[in-house]
C-alpha cells in the first residue's frame, strides 16, 4: 500500500504539472477586445469603403481540395471549371494554416485571426461552449449588426456553437456521423429551391460534409469521389443561375441594385489517406472560386500572389495564384461595406478590387493597413516610439524600398513596418492618382509582411506558468526514481551495467540494462529532431526489433535445466523467432509518419471494401480468436462459462454483420454473391448501427459471466485462485479483440488478429523470462504498446486520427461516449497490449508453482473445470511485487518521456515548426500520458490485488 501511495502522489503531480504547462502552452489567444466601427472622418483616416454587393452565398464544402476543383483529370467539377476557363470566376488556392480541422479553419475565415490549436481538440466537442465566437469580432457580425443584413444557415453545427443567436434561420447537421455520406449533403440541398425563392436574406452559408466524410472513410481516390463532387457541381450550377437571374430581375426594378456574390471554397484538403489536421500540401490547400456577374472577363491577377508550383502537374486552368485563408475576411469586409474585424490577419484580394478606382482601392488597403496595425500596436506598444523622426520626416528614412530592410530572425520588424506606413502615409496625403497607386502598394506590403510575421509570432506563451509546470514534472519524475533508488544504491560497479539481474529463483542469468537504458536515451535526443518525431515510428520498430532478437539470443544461450523439459528450449526459441516474422508484418500493415507514405503497404493493397480477401480475413479474425475464447474458458459444469462462450459467439457475429451491413452499395461491389445474399437478408432484420449496439450488449454478458465465472471457480478451487484470473483474463482479453475488431476498419482486421496471434505465441516466452529475467518483459511489452499504435498507421499528426469508428452504434452525440469510442479505436493496438501486460502479475504468480514442479511427468489427477492446479502452492506476493515493478518502470519511461518533452517543447518554442511538428507530439504525449495512468496503471494495480487474493 505504502508504494501505491507514492504512485497516487506522483499521478497527482504528474497531472499538476501537465495542467500548468499546457494551459501556459496553449492559452487562448490575446486578442482586441469590442467590435470593429468605421472611424470619424477626417483627412488622416480612409472613408468607409463603398460596397460591390449586397447579398453573399458562402458554399464552404468540406475538405475541398484545390485539385478537386482545377484538376481535369480527376474532378468532376465540370460547371465550375467552364465558369474559370471563361473568366467568369476567379480561383484561388487559399492557404490554410494549421491545425487543419474544421473549427480553427472556420475561425480564421471568419475572424481572419490565424487558428487557435487547442481547437483541434475543441473540434470534437460539440457541447464545448468556450468554441463561441460570439464576443469576439467577425465578418458575420459584422454583416449583421452593421450592415443589418439577414442571414441564414444549413449544414455543419460548428456554425451554430460558434455564431450562437445570429441566424434567422437554420438547421444543423453533426459533422461527426462520418458513415453517412449521402443523407447530410441531402438535408442541406433540400432548403436551396425554396431559399433561392425567397428575397428575406442578405447572406446563405452553406456546409456540405459528404465529401469530407469520403475522405475519412476511402481516400480521395474513391470511387465514390467522383459523383460527390458532380453533385456539388451541381448544386454549384443551381445557385449560380438563380443569383444570375435574381440579380438581373432586381437590376430590371432598380437600376442602382447590386449585385450578388457567390463563393465556393473548402475549409482545409486532405491528404492521400483522405485525412486532415496536419501541414502537407494536400491538408493546407483548399480550393477558393469567387462567381458573380462583376466578374465576369479577365482581370488582372495579383503578380505578387505566390504561384502555384506544387501543383504543377495540375496548374491547368487560370488561377491568380495562391492566398492565405484569412485573406477572405477582409476582402468581403470591403466588397460589403462593412468595417475589418479587428483582430484580422489577412490582407485584401487585389484581383476582386480592378474593377474600383485607384482612389477607392488605396482607401481600402489604408483601412486595412489601420486594422493591422492596431494588432500591432497591442503586441508592440514601442512601435510608433522607436523612430519618432521617420514619422516627422519621411525624407529622414534610410532606404528607398522598404522590402530592402532586414527583419530579425524572430519576432516583427518593427523598422520595416515603419517604413511602409511613414511612406504609404506620405504618398496618401499627396494624393495624386500614381502617388496614390504606389501609397496601394506600400499598404499592400504592410499588411503581408505585419499578417504574416504576426501569424508566426502570434504565441502569447505563458513562460512563468510553463516553467512551474516542468518543475512539477521535475518532483514527479524525482518520486518515479525512488523505487529505483536500493536497487541503485546496492549495486556493485563490476555490474553497474547489468541491472535487476537476479531471478526470482535466485539465479543471476545477466541481461544488458545498459540497452534499455540506451533506449531512453536516445528517446530523449530524437525529440530534439523533427523529421523523428514526424517519423518516430522507425525508432521504436527499431528497437523492438533488436530486443526481440536479443531476447532470442538469450533463450538459446539458457541452459537446459532452465526449462521443464530440454526441447522446450528450442519449442520456445521458435515461438519468438516466429514473433519476429509476424511483428515485421505488423510494421508493414500500415504506412505511419511522412517519409514512405507513397510506399505501398498491406493495407491498401486490401483496401476497405468488402470484398472476398478482405471479407475472408475479418471470418478468420473473428472465428480465430472466438475459438481460442472457448478453449480458454471451457466450461466444465459452469452455467457461466456457457454463458460466456454464448455471447462471444454473438459477438463475432454482430461484428461481422456491423461491418458488412455499414458498407452501403459502393462498398459491396465487389463483394461475392453469398456476401451480397447476407447483407439482404441482414438488412431486412436490423441496421450495421442495430448490429453494432448488440455487439456491445453481447460483449457486457460475456464479460459479466466471465467474473461470475471466476468468482465461482475461486470459491471452489482457493488453492488455485491465481490460475483462475488467468483463465479469466486471457478470455476476457479475446472477448475484448472481438470488440476492437468491431472499432477499427475492415482492413485492419488482420492486424489484430496478428496481435492475436503473437499473445499466444508470447505465453510460453513469458513464462520463461517473467521468471529468469524479469526487466526484459517490461521492456519488450513497453515497445509492444508503443510500436502498436503506429502499426495502425497513426503517427504524430493530428491528420492521421481516425473519426470514421468513431460513431460505430452510436445514435446520437454523446460527447463522452464519441471521446470514449475515439480513444479506444484510435488506440487499439496500445490498449490490446496494456491489457497483456497486466495479465502478467497474475500469470507471475500462477507460474511460480508451475516452475517449482519436478520434471517428472504430472501425476495429479484433473479436476472438472480447465483450471489444473499446480503440483506445489504458488509462492506467495510475487504477482503484487511484479504489478510494482512493472508500474513502476512504466511510470518512469513515461514521467521521463513528459518531462523531457516539455523541455523541448519550451525551447522550441520559437521553432518554424512548432505548431505543425512539437505542439501535435506535445497533444499527443497527454494522450499517451491519460493513457500510461489509467488504462494500463490501473490494470496493473488490479493484476497485483488479484494475484495477491491469489
Amino acid at each position: 500500500m505504502r508504494q501505491f501511495g507514492l504512485w497516487l502522489l506522483l499521478v497527482a503531480l504528474e497531472l499538476t504539472g501537465l495542467y500548468l504547462f499546457t494551459t501556459g502552452f496553449f492559452p487562448y489567444k490575446r486578442s482586441l477586445p469590442g467590435f470593429a466601427t468605421f472611424p470619424p472622418s477626417s483627412t488622416s483616416t480612409p472613408r468607409p469603403p463603398t460596397a460591390t454587393y449586397d447579398r453573399l452565398v458562402l458554399m464552404v464544402v468540406d475538405a475541398l481540395r484545390f485539385d478537386f476543383v482545377l484538376d481535369p483529370s480527376t474532378s468532376a467539377m465540370a460547371y465550375t471549371q467552364g465558369l474559370i476557363r471563361k473568366d467568369q470566376a476567379r480561383a484561388y488556392v487559399a492557404r490554410a494554416a494549421p491545425p487543419t480541422v474544421t473549427m480553427p479553419c472556420l475561425k480564421a475565415l471568419t475572424t481572419g485571426s490565424t487558428p487557435n490549436f487547442l481547437d483541434a481538440v475543441l473540434n470534437i466537442v460539440e457541447g464545448d461552449t468556450s468554441a463561441t465566437l460570439a464576443s469576439a469580432d467577425n465578418v458575420l457580425w459584422q454583416f449583421r449588426h452593421a450592415a443589418g443584413k439577414r442571414l441564414a444557415f444549413y449544414g455543419d453545427d460548428t456554425w451554430l456553437r460558434l455564431f450562437p443567436n445570429l441566424f434567422d434561420r437554420y438547421e444543423g447537421t453533426t459533422s461527426f456521423f462520418v458513415t453517412d455520406t449521402v443523407e447530410v449533403d441531402r438535408n442541406v440541398t433540400r432548403h436551396l429551391p425554396a431559399e433561392l425563392e425567397r428575397d428575406d436574406w442578405d447572406v446563405l452559408i452553406l456546409h456540405y460534409l459528404g465529401l469530407d466524410h469520403i475522405g475519412h472513410l476511402e481516400g480521395p481516390r474513391s470511387q465514390r469521389m467522383a459523383p460527390k463532387q458532380h453533385e456539388m457541381d451541381q448544386v454549384v450550377e443551381q445557385i449560380h443561375r438563380s443569383l444570375l437571374a435574381d440579380d438581373a430581375t432586381r437590376k430590371a426594378r432598380d437600376p442602382a441594385a447590386l449585385p450578388s456574390l457567390f463563393v465556393l471554397l473548402g475549409d482545409h484538403g486532405m491528404n492521400n489517406l483522405g485525412n486532415h489536421g496536419g501541414t502537407s500540401v494536400g491538408e493546407t490547400s483548399p480550393a477558393l472560386v469567387f462567381m458573380g456577374s462583376p466578374l465576369d472577363g479577365p482581370a488582372a491577377g495579383d503578380e505578387e500572389a505566390p504561384r502555384l508550383s506544387h501543383y504543377a502537374g495540375t496548374d491547368t486552368l487560370p488561377t491568380y495564384g495562391i492566398v492565405n485563408q484569412v485573406d477572405l475576411v477582409p476582402t468581403l469586409s470591403v466588397l460589403f461595406g462593412t468595417p475589418i474585424p479587428r483582430n484580422n490577419l489577412g490582407a485584401l484580394i487585389p484581383a476582386l478590387l480592378t474593377g474600383r478606382s485607384v482612389e477607392d482601392q488605396a482607401q481600402a488597403w489604408q483601412a486595412n493597413a489601420d486594422q493591422i496595425l492596431a494588432v500591432v500596436r497591442s503586441n508592440h506598444p514601442d512601435f510608433v516610439a522607436t523612430h519618432p523622426r521617420w514619422l516627422a520626416n519621411p525624407a529622414n528614412l534610410p532606404v528607398a524600398d522598404c522590402d530592402t530592410i532586414t527583419p530579425p530572425e524572430a519576432g516583427l520588424g518593427l523598422a520595416r513596418l515603419q517604413c511602409y506606413y511613414t511612406r504609404a502615409r506620405h504618398l496618401t496625403e499627396r494624393g495624386t492618382a500614381p502617388d496614390l497607386a504606389l501609397a496601394a502598394h506600400h499598404y499592400a506590403g504592410l499588411v503581408r509582411y505585419a499578417g504574416a510575421a504576426m501569424s508566426a509570432s502570434f504565441s502569447n506563451y505563458n513562460l512563468p506558468r510553463m516553467l512551474a509546470g516542468i518543475a512539477v514534472l521535475g518532483l514527479a519524475l524525482g518520486l518515479a526514481l525512488v523505487p529505483f533508488l536500493p536497487t541503485l544504491t546496492r549495486i556493485r560497479t563490476s555490474r553497474i551495467l547489468g541491472l535487476f539481474t537476479v531471478n526470482l529463483a535466485g539465479n543471476p542469468y545477466w541481461f544488458p540494462a545498459w540497452l534499455f537504458l540506451l533506449m531512453v536515451v536516445t528517446y530523449m535526443v530524437t525529440l530534439l529532431g523533427t523529421s523523428y518525431v514526424e517519423d518516430e515510428q522507425y525508432f521504436w520498430y527499431w528497437w523492438q526489433t533488436n530486443l526481440l532478437a536479443l531476447q532470442l539470443v538469450r533463450i538459446l544461450q539458457a541452459p537446459a535445466a532452465a526449462f521443464p523439459v530440454a526441447a522446450n528450449r528450442g519449442w520456445t526459441a521458435g515461438r519468438l523467432g516466429l514473433q519476429l516474422v509476424l511483428w515485421r508484418l505488423a510494421q508493414q500493415w500500415n504506412d505511419a509518419g511522412t517519409r514512405l507514405r507513397d510506399i505501398k503497404d498491406i493495407r491498401s493493397l486490401l483496401g476497405n471494401q468488402f470484398d472476398s480477401v478482405t471479407a475472408g480475413l475479418l471470418l478468420l479474425t473473428l472465428m480465430i480468436v472466438a475459438a481460442h475464447q472457448w478453449q480458454t474458458l471451457s466450461p466444465g459444469r459452469s452455467y457461466h462459462a456457457y454463458v460466456a462462450r454464448a455471447a462471444t459467439a454473438g459477438l463475432a457475429v454482430s461484428v461481422f454483420g456491423s461491418h458488412l451491413l455499414s458498407q452501403g452499395p459502393d462498398g459491396l461491389v465487389r463483394a461475392p454473391a453469398v456476401y451480397l445474399a447476407v447483407a439482404h437478408w441482414g438488412a431486412t432484420l436490423a441496421t450495421g448501427s442495430t448490429f453494432a449496439q448488440a455487439a456491445y450488449a453481447l460483449y457486457g454478458v460475456s464479460l459479466l459471466a466471465t467474473v461470475a465465472w471466476a468468482y465461482g471457480a475461486r470459491c471452489r478451487h482457493p488453492a488455485e485462485r491465481s490460475r483462475v484470473y488467468l483463465v479469466a483474463g486471457r478470455s476476457a482479453l479475446a472477448t475484448f479483440t472481438l470488440l476492437l475488431v468491431l472499432l477499427n476498419r475492415l482492413s485492419n482486421a488482420g492486424l489484430l488478429l496478428i496481435f492475436h496471434l503473437l499473445l499466444r505465441l508470447d505465453t510460453p516466452i513469458r513464462n520463461y523470462t517473467t521468471t529468469h529475467q524479469p526487466v526484459l518483459p517490461t521492456a519488450v511489452s513497453l515497445l509492444a504498446i508503443t510500436a502498436s499504435f503506429y502499426n495502425f498507421g497513426y503517427s504524430n499528426s493530428l491528420a492521421t486520427v481516425d473519426l470514421s469508428m468513431a460513431y460505430t452504434g452510436v445514435a446520437a452525440y454523446q460527447v463522452g461516449l464519441v471521446g470514449l469510442l475515439t480513444y479506444v479505436s484510435n488506440w487499439s493496438g496500445p490498449i490490446f497490449w496494456s491489457a497483456a501486460a497486466a495479465l502478467g502479475p497474475v500469470e507471475g504468480q500462477a507460474l511460480t508453482g508451475q516452475w517449482a514442479k519436478t520434471l517428472a511427468p504430472p501425476t495429479q489427477p484433473r479436476g472438472e473445470s480447465s483450471v489444473q492446479g499446480p503440483l506445489v502452492p504458488a509462492t506467495p506476493g510475487v504477482g503484487s511485487r511484479l504489478a510494482r515493478r512493472a508500474v513502476a518502470v512504466f511510470t518512469l519511461g513515461q514521467v521521463f518521456a513528459l518531462f523531457f518533452l516539455t523541455i523541448v517543447v519550451t525551447i522550441q518554442r520559437r521553432h518554424l515548426f512548432i505548431w505543425s511538428v512539437f505542439s501535435p507530439k506535445f497533444l499527443f504525449q497527454v494522450v499517451w500520458t491519460v493513457h500510461f495512468i489509467f488504462t494500463l496503471g490501473g490494470s496493473l494495480w488490479l493484476s497485483g490485488w488479484l494475484a495477491t487474493t491469489g
